[in-house]
């Protein structure tokens, strides 16, 4: 697909489960946009930026939102044990409408949280309008989440500075978590997170030997193809 037939198609909602292995059970969705194009489903590309992004990743979101409030009512026995449902943004091309957006389908009747995922990698931690975004987010009862833990270089400052509810493990990391220095670090985040009180998520798990690796690390929220692709519900 091209940008252009990327903008002029509308996003449907996706949903990949993130799995409690102790006890099996799905725990969450992140939702991920899909756009669909001669009989195919295609997720962004690498390095996507729509045109006028501020207003382009609003739009994509309220569109996702919105369905995901028309999955939710024609299937709500799906969504009702569930802890949350994840999306992940670019913040930096995020305003004051993502609040009342989130809140929307907080109004709606989903009786979960709303956790948004934010790229380590996006430059936050200095832009004044940005912080002030995340604690109104924080305010409406948005939870946020650091994707890609591991992998940029925000992460430790980011953890001082916004109330971070949950850390994604990089799959760079989870990959590689048999290997002995990987395993250290992993196990070290793991760690951190606990003394923290935060939330831990591994991504990427695509065996069970990775699998069965992060629970002994009591490492037990996981994301992957291992469990599940990323569907419609």
């Amino acid at each position: 697909m091209t940008q252009d037939m990327y903008e002029s198609n509308a996003a449907t909602p996706f949903f990949q489960p993130i799995i409690d292995y102790a006890t099996g059970k799905v725990i969450a969705y992140e939702v991920l946009a899909r756009w669909f194009h001669k009989n195919k489903w295609y997720g962004p590309p690498e390095n996507f930026n729509l045109r006028n992004d501020l207003n382009s990743e609003m739009l994509n979101l309220s569109i996702l939102i919105n369905k995901v409030k028309e999955s939710i009512a024609l299937k709500p026995n799906v969504f009702s044990d569930i802890q949350y449902l994840s999306f992940n943004i670019n913040i930096n091309n995020a305003d004051s409408r993502i609040v009342s957006l989130c809140l929307e389908l907080i109004e709606s009747g989903y009786k979960g949280k709303i956790v948004l995922e934010i790229n380590e990698s996006q430059e936050i931690a200095e832009n004044a309008a940005l912080s002030h975004l995340l604690r109104e987010l924080n305010a409406a009862g948005v939870m946020l989440a650091l994707d890609d833990f591991g992998h940029g270089y925000l992460s430790f400052s980011a953890l001082i500075k916004f109330n971070v509810s949950i850390i994604k493990i990089d799959r760079s990391l989870t990959s590689n978590v048999l290997s002995y220095r990987a395993n250290t670090v992993v196990s070290h985040i793991g760690m951190m997170a606990r003394q923290l009180g935060l939330s831990i998520i591994a991504e990427g798990v695509e065996t069970r030997e990775i699998a069965e690796a992060l629970n002994s690390m009591d490492i037990s929220f996981m994301q992957g193809f291992y469990f599940a692709r990323p569907a419609q519900l």
